[in-house]
């Protein structure tokens, strides 16, 4: 068999060809981290490479880019309104998965409001915009990156978008599907153009 690099064996995946080995990316909590380097890890260690993974992804910031505010502290939690104007619970120096507590958008009157007019794909901070002033410097980090690494860009899908900023569970917002499919149906269109964008 063919030793192939990174890139050689995410495309051969994709085409359903056969690999040399599996493709592998993987994510790690701060915390973790912190663990590994008190273990031996090498501090600051590139760890794409140290752990020979295969994939490298650029995180791309599709909210509507609200000032994060900070609500609440407690000795545990704090209370904050998120990016996507959404207000949640998180841990207090440690990693996890925000709680969502308020939600911005109830009615499509919201989402038109609050959430809508901030989903150009032209305005001047998204890297989609024909104006975005650093789109040289994302271009040199791709190819560089390329150079090891096969590159893709992460963001939500509208299902994770819209359950975000409708601050419900999975199970809830399938709720919102029997309840008000018109305004459902109206935040997946324009999500989807603008995620698609």
């Amino acid at each position: 068999m063919i030793i192939m690099d990174s890139r050689e064996r995410v495309y051969a995946t994709f085409r359903g060809e056969e690999v040399d080995r599996l493709a592998y990316v993987d994510f790690f909590w701060p915390e973790t981290v912190e663990r590994w380097e008190r273990e031996g890890l090498p501090r600051g260690a590139f760890l794409q490479d140290y752990f020979g993974m295969d994939i490298y992804h650029f995180g791309i910031d599709i909210s509507p880019r609200y000032e994060p505010i900070l609500i609440e502290r407690t000795d545990k939690f704090d209370i904050v309104r998120d990016s996507f104007g959404v207000k949640v619970k998180m841990w207090r120096g440690r990693s996890g998965t925000p709680h969502p507590v308020d939600a911005p958008v109830k009615t499509l009157e919201d989402f038109k409001e609050l959430i809508e007019p901030l989903l150009d794909p032209e305005l001047p901070f998204r890297i989609s915009s024909s104006r975005y002033p650093f789109r040289g410097d994302i271009e040199r980090a791709i190819r560089k990156f390329q150079e090891r690494f096969f590159v893709f860009g992460s963001i939500l899908g509208p299902f994770e978008y819209a359950r975000h900023i409708l601050g419900e569970s999975v199970d809830k917002i399938l709720v919102y599907f029997y309840k008000d499919p018109e305004m459902v149906g109206y935040i997946f269109r324009t999500l989807g153009r603008f995620l698609s964008s």
